[in-house]
């Protein structure tokens, strides 16, 4: 059975794996769905009237 300390190790390396992945995550979703500008908008709406 794992010590105390080990197993407080393991958090803390768990915790970090879980920040790189979160960071990962947040990349890709920023490529995926990039945050909205008001300027998409207004590009559509000129699309639509050509």
């Amino acid at each position: 059975m794992p010590t105390k300390q080990e197993l407080e190790e393991r958090i803390r390396e768990l915790e970090e794996e879980n920040e790189q992945l979160q960071t990962q995550l947040d990349d890709i979703a920023d490529i995926v769905a990039p945050p909205d500008s008001g300027d998409d908008e207004d590009e559509e709406d000129d699309d639509e009237g050509e």
